[in-house]
């Protein structure tokens, strides 16, 4: 079995829950506890296999929709479960959308020529946000500006 197989695995058990013999020798359906070392472990395979090039099977589709579905589904066999999104911290949350415009606006004045450190301190001035902030989100976003685009950012004085 290679390491997708295996992470698929973790994926189906995250998901659908495992089986675990009880003192009694009765089968019981079980799931990770949420934050355990076994919940993490499932999480981060099904996260590789989500991220891999390679298809995902009907199984994992059919558990993931199942999970993702308004109402329980009486006739799915993968279990009761469900997924919800929330922010992983307690404190204030990661504004994706805000940071995303602000790498975007650096990125694109940076391709319109003013270099990367113009297009920053427009950010700042713009924004109000430190020098360090925009570098650390252009940082961030950089890869997939560059592979969204295609081509590299663009320095000063080059084409």
């Amino acid at each position: 079995m290679d390491d997708f197989e295996q992470d698929s695995r973790s994926g189906y058990a995250y998901l659908g829950g495992y089986l675990e013999i009880d003192r009694r020798g009765v089968p019981r359906h079980r799931y990770h506890t949420e934050k355990s070392s076994g919940s993490d472990e499932c999480r981060a395979a099904l996260a590789r296999v989500l991220r891999s090039e390679r298809p995902l099977d009907r199984q994992l589709r059919e558990m993931l929709a199942d999970m993702l579905e308004p109402e329980e589904r009486r006739e799915s066999p993968w279990g009761s479960g469900k997924l919800t999104a929330g922010n992983r911290d307690r404190t204030r949350p990661r504004d994706a959308h805000a940071n995303t415009h602000m790498a975007w606006f650096v990125w694109k004045r940076a391709r319109e020529g003013v270099g990367t450190e113009g297009a920053i301190q427009e950010a700042m001035d713009t924004f109000g946000v430190s020098r360090e902030r925009m570098y650390d989100l252009l940082k961030a976003h950089k890869p997939a500006f560059e592979a969204i685009e295609g081509r590299p950012m663009r320095r000063k004085g080059r084409g």
